[in-house]
């Protein structure tokens, strides 16, 4: 039979009372508090001066009067002051209620003062100067007043949409930033102004310029912005500025840069933080040949544009969109900026006032939006510079439908699947091909291609007892697939191998400048063709900032000035410290490091196949002819500048550059006349 629970009668009086403070026992008095000892009631509790209630003193609240309110007295009576943190009663004390809501204590209020056309309080330093000395106006009325020309870089008016008909208000709109400097920023101002309007832009005051101006337009769709009218508009900008002595590109301070709107993307949280993550991808992935159309220089780019190096999940896109979200806001000069509410901005161009540059900027960023709304980061992990721009100039070609979000009758429309498109080869600059412990080597054709694709000479390095044994100079086919049969070891499919095929960036084409390199201070021991080292270096790409000449090419450079003092260090190459280092120079390159004890590091992104790791995609065959040319397709849609107008390279300083075959290696070098004349020199 089950027990009974035994519940006391209710009127009974317990033995004892403990404090449940302290613990201990006490006698209770009338006029107590439940609970409480008196010595813990008199230390830890007090009496509100308006409504007499007991709370604890922890709880309560002292205004500057002196008097002691409970909480619900205090949240009825008192205001706190939004610059001095102060809590005050409203009965005693003057305030004010600024344009914000925000409350703000007389101790305070000198730092405020009222709009002289609206009345309102608003802080000093967001209020401007009027017609008169005295007169202070608001950003609102002096914006309908058009009291200045040039606004504080805090200015920011209510955005003006700018579409094409029948576009919906999730369409892709475009925000352009142009800074501007030297010459009259006034007069410049004044008159851009009387052509455009200040509903299509305003101009703003910016720290970064030396004597200048930055350009803002309100939000503009990219079929308004390239319509025949539009691109009218933008050269009658760029006339006016040049006129009143403005200078954009030719500048060590002018950037240009694009927001584009979030609504584009979606209006869910995740679908906007999946954008975020596929254009963050896109950027990191294709940053070299961006870098390269965007004309900047490498320290304006590692300064104001950072690669954004978006990090990889495993758990799938949302998560990975997610992760990328929480991680790539706390860093806004980066060249995918996702810190504004409303817009991505993307920060990486050069300033210009040239038309066909900015309309090739606004053609590009507008492109980039449609791709990256419509494919999945699958396929955007498949897409190269040359099929992104095959993307965008056939959208060019069909007025860029996709730009629109809505569909005739004003619904929103869900874009088909398409497709990922089929590969197109990046410009490679020379490849790696890593062939781990345990794979089998690639085949026979496959490493001819790799040469053929790459036929400024080839070696090759393995580890064997204790030290990495590197042979290169080959410049003939025959010769390596004979070095290959007779050097490695008959059990090669034990040992990792690594494989380089040259295209010379920097350096001669002869046998010492070929790859590998051993890891050392000397450079007449690097260019040995069989050698043997504690560790090996194979690169891919190019390296700026170093001192290079006709006998040392960057990587040797970064051998000698960076990796040689990295592997005195304790932990050696593969210390954590050291490979953060490698990772923050590496400019965008693929790097492998090999150790005599079979470690190898790769870094940058790599292509995985048939168990082999490939640098990039010329080990499939790309086409070597015309390469270099194809840099300036995307200036030769119908309506563009015509085909052969800057030949043969993307910009007008190109026509006289006598390195325009190496642009796409060399990167964005060229700023002027002056410059491309020394390096030609």
């Amino acid at each position: 039979m089950p027990r009974r629970r035994f519940t006391p009668p209710s009127d009974i009086e317990p033995l004892f009372h403990f404090c449940r403070h302290c613990g201990g026992d006490y006698t209770p008095q009338e006029d107590g508090i439940e609970g409480v000892c008196p010595e813990c009631a008199q230390r830890l509790y007090t009496r509100c001066d308006e409504c007499g209630a007991t709370v604890p003193a922890a709880d309560a609240r002292r205004p500057s009067s002196g008097r002691t309110l409970c909480r619900e007295c205090a949240e009825r009576l008192c205001y706190t002051c939004r610059e001095c943190g102060g809590l005050h009663e409203r009965s005693s004390t003057d305030f004010l209620v600024d344009a914000y809501g925000r409350t703000i204590c007389s101790s305070c209020w000198d730092d405020w003062d009222a709009c002289s056309e609206c009345g309102e309080y608003f802080p000093a330093d967001d209020l401007e100067e009027g017609e008169d000395a005295d007169e202070r106006l608001c950003r609102r009325c002096a914006a309908r007043r058009g009291s200045r020309l040039i606004h504080p870089y805090s200015y920011k008016p209510e955005p003006i949409f700018h579409r094409a008909e029948g576009e919906g208000a999730s369409a892709l709109a475009l925000g352009i930033e142009l800074e501007m400097d030297g010459g009259s920023p006034e007069r410049a101002a004044r008159g851009i102004l009387a052509l455009a309007g200040s509903d299509y832009l305003y101009f703003k005051r910016d720290s970064s310029l030396e004597d200048g101006a930055e350009l803002v337009t309100h939000p503009v769709s990219p079929t308004v912005l390239l319509s025949p009218e539009g691109k009218e508009l933008w050269r009658s900008i760029c006339r006016t500025a040049e006129a009143a002595g403005m200078r954009s590109h030719d500048t060590r301070t002018c950037g240009l840069h694009v927001h584009v709107s979030r609504a584009y993307f979606g209006r869910s949280q995740t679908a906007q933080a999946l954008a975020e993550y596929k254009m963050l991808a896109l950027i990191d992935r294709l940053f070299e040949p961006l870098a390269i159309f965007s004309r900047r220089r490498r320290e304006q780019l590692n300064r104001w544009a950072r690669r954004p190096d978006a990090p990889v999940g495993n758990d799938g896109w949302i998560e990975t969109a997610r992760l990328v979200h929480r991680t790539a806001r706390h860093d806004r000069y980066q060249a995918v900026n996702i810190q504004n509410e409303a817009t991505i901005e993307l920060r990486m161009f050069r300033g210009a006032l040239r038309p066909e540059t900015l309309f090739a900027t606004f053609a590009l960023v507008a492109g980039m939006c449609a791709v990256v709304r419509d494919l999945t980061p699958g396929q955007l992990d498949r897409l190269t510079w040359y099929a992104l721009c095959d993307e965008i100039l056939e959208g060019a070609r069909r007025g860029r439908a996709s730009w629109r979000r809505t569909s005739p009758t004003g619904g929103s429309r869900t874009p088909p699947r398409r497709r990922a498109p089929r590969p197109r080869w990046e410009p490679s600059m020379c490849i790696i091909v890593y062939k781990p412990e345990g794979a089998a080597m690639p085949s026979i054709g496959t490493l001819r291609l790799c040469f053929e694709e790459n036929p400024d000479g080839a070696g090759f390095m393995w580890p064997e007892r204790g030290r990495v044994q590197l042979r290169k100079g080959f410049m003939g086919w025959g010769d390596l697939e004979s070095a290959l049969s007779s050097e490695l070891p008959r059990d090669a499919r034990g040992l990792p191998v690594a494989l380089h095929f040259r295209i010379a960036t920097h350096g001669r084409v002869k046998p010492g400048c070929c790859h590998p390199f051993a890891v050392c201070k000397d450079y007449g021991a690097m260019r040995a063709e069989s050698a043997s080292a504690a560790a090996g270096f194979m690169h891919n790409g190019t390296l700026a900032g170093l001192d290079t000449s006709p006998d040392v090419s960057d990587s040797m450079a970064y051998a000698r000035n960076v990796l040689a003092p990295l592997k005195g260090m304790r932990g050696g190459l593969s210390g954590a410290a050291q490979r953060r280092i490698v990772e923050a120079t590496a400019q965008g390159s693929h790097f492998l490091l090999m150790t005599g004890d079979a470690r190898v590091l790769t870094f940058g992104r790599w292509v995985a196949d048939g168990g082999c790791l490939y640098s990039n995609e010329s080990f499939r065959g790309r086409g070597r002819t015309g390469r270099r040319g194809a840099q300036a397709s995307l200036f030769d849609v119908p309506g563009w500048p015509a085909a052969g107008a800057w030949p043969p390279g993307p910009f007008p300083t190109c026509g006289g550059c006598a390195l325009v075959g190496e642009c796409s290696d060399l990167g964005p070098w060229c700023g002027d006349v002056e410059e491309v004349s020394g390096m030609a020199s």
